[in-house]
């Protein structure tokens, strides 16, 4: 198993696990950026990089399409605004999306999922700030409920993250200390949510588009390699 910064503190007994969903237990951010690069190639003649959509997208928060057209690159003369052409890209993803839940990414994760249950005898918890629409399928397709202790969802909380509230409330329903569990996450924001409740996260690599290195978070080749990580330190 190769990893980067594994020097640092993996509490020495896990206690249980959180899970992210998007860009961790599937591949999300190509999936989207694939949309995203051919809709506005098809229907702009707009040529997009990965940097891009991960530094606007992902990062900044939703904000490519109005850093396109702020920047003179998207002819917005139809006056559509950002918002409105961002929703028409959103609705063929949404269209899309059963690529996404049928595709080797979310079979390999689910699988992952199922056999890590079986071996460990720990509460597994989801949190993710996505909403159930896109939560759901994933949960339904590959009979994943029973193996999660605790579900949390983007309808859940009030602030999403970098804010820690999704991982502080789930120290809260788990009943734990935050030096009794890891997070697995990918996005930066993901790993900032984490480390903003001062909880040890592991950060899953296979799927970034943006693969800055975030100080203080242990990566992970894979989500194999995150899980084996743990694994090593449940008793």
């Amino acid at each position: 198993m190769d990893t980067t910064n594994n020097d640092l503190a993996l509490p020495s007994s896990i206690r249980a696990v959180c899970f992210d969903l998007d860009g961790t237990l599937f591949d999300s951010e190509n999936f989207y950026f694939k949309i995203y690069e051919e809709w506005l190639r098809e229907n702009y003649q707009i040529p997009i990089t990965k940097e891009e959509f991960a530094y606007y997208e992902t990062v900044l928060d939703d904000a490519l399409i109005a850093h396109l057209i702020e920047s003179g690159r998207l002819d917005d003369s139809e006056g559509k605004g950002a918002v409105a052409i961002r929703e028409e890209i959103l609705e063929e993803s949404i269209r899309r999306f059963e690529e996404l839940i049928g595709g080797k990414s979310a079979q390999e994760g689910a699988a992952l999922l199922h056999a890590f249950a079986e071996r460990v005898d720990i509460p597994l918890a989801l949190t993710t700030c996505s909403e159930p629409p896109n939560v759901d399928p994933f949960l339904d397709a590959y009979d994943l409920r029973p193996i999660f202790s605790l579900i949390l969802t983007g309808d859940m909380v009030t602030n999403k993250k970098p804010d820690p509230e999704v991982y502080l409330s789930a120290l809260e329903q788990l009943g734990l200390p935050h030096d009794a569990v890891v997070i697995v996450e990918d996005s930066p924001r993901g790993v900032l949510a984490a480390q903003n409740a001062d909880i040890a996260v592991i950060r899953q690599c296979a799927y970034l588009l943006d693969r800055t290195t975030i100080p203080g978070s242990i990566e992970a080749p894979d989500l194999a390699s995150a899980i084996e990580m743990i694994e090593q330190r449940i008793e």
